[in-house]
């Protein structure tokens, strides 16, 4: 899970168990997996981050949209996002891009529900990513099983 300064929550992946039998005897496999898994995750991370800098938004009204129909974003500040994409009140975020986007959407997420967040950020990103043509690093059946790993 990366979390940026704007509490935007980013993670392809969950860790989870739900009995503690043998926790002890699958601890070390199962943080091995995890750890493992992080480091492929963060490199993941840089080449989403360059998709949505190099893809182009022509409608983020129409985006942002998308966003509320799938969860991850409040209808009720759809005008905000749009104005903040329009006027970015970070110059790094200037432009037309889906990276630009991004940084509008969480930057109007700051300071909604925290319980949300990272659901909505994570919704988020699977908009994005069909919009950019990424594609997360895939975990294999094996490797979801053996570490107790369910997708986000």
């Amino acid at each position: 899970m990366m979390v940026c300064d704007n509490l935007c929550f980013s993670s392809d992946i969950k860790l989870a168990r739900r009995h503690t039998t043998h926790i002890l005897e699958d601890l070390p496999r199962v943080l091995s997996s995890a750890v493992a898994r992080v480091t492929s995750h963060w490199q993941d991370m840089s080449k989403r981050i360059s998709a949505y800098q190099q893809t182009e938004v022509r409608d983020a009204a129409a985006m942002i949209v998308q966003l509320v129909d799938s969860k991850a974003f409040p209808a009720r500040d759809i005008y905000k996002a749009v104005e903040e994409f329009r006027n970015p009140r970070h110059e790094e975020f200037k432009g037309g891009s889906l990276w630009s986007l991004y940084n509008s959407v969480t930057e109007n997420l700051k300071g909604s529900n925290i319980n949300l967040l990272a659901d909505r950020t994570m919704r988020m990103q699977s908009v994005f990513d069909k919009f950019a043509n990424h594609s997360p690093e895939i975990i294999s059946q094996d490797d979801k099983n053996s570490a107790l790993v369910l997708p986000a």
